[in-house]
């Protein structure tokens, strides 16, 4: 994806996002038609969602049952944008030694590495993500498990 598709991107996003009042009670569900939204558009190339494994949604703390405290919600959305990659991750093996750079919906960058372990992604922050090989494997959407949260420290929840 050019520089100027990418941008365009990333404005209609935070347009879509900006829609997202105190009256959406599930957050996240609308957080996740927008990256959908996204993922149709034929502009696009393939992304991939990181879902965070238990430990790390657990870290989070707010009730599932409750809407998410307005002075939390450009946090968490800004949080589950940054778990989106703009692009496919590739096998462990085929990641170079100096490692892959991968935007995210968020607009921020990680840094892919693979090891005898599978792959590893770095924040801009320095932490660093495991992920899993993928539990789907769309042509337009990949969804692989993590066992942290990009982009945590950034977001303010360190």
């Amino acid at each position: 994806m050019d520089e100027a598709t990418r941008k365009e991107f990333l404005a209609r996003m935070r347009r879509d996002v900006a829609s997202i009042d105190e009256s959406d009670r599930n957050l996240v569900e609308r957080a996740m038609r927008i990256i959908m939204k996204m993922a149709s558009d034929p502009r696009m190339g393939p992304l991939t969602f990181l879902m965070p494994d238990e430990a790390a949604v657990q870290r989070i703390d707010f009730p599932d049952d409750a809407p998410v405290p307005p002075a939390l919600r450009d946090r968490c959305v800004g949080l589950l944008l940054d778990q989106t990659l703009i692009g496919k991750l590739p096998a462990a093996g085929d990641v170079a030694a100096e490692g892959m750079a991968f935007s995210t919906l968020g607009g921020a960058t990680a840094i892919l590495t693979g090891d005898d372990e599978g792959l590893l992604l770095t924040d801009t922050t320095g932490r660093k993500v495991r992920v899993s090989e993928p539990i789907v494997d769309g042509p337009k959407l990949a969804l692989r498990q993590s066992d942290d949260l990009l982009m945590w420290d950034e977001w303010g929840w360190a």
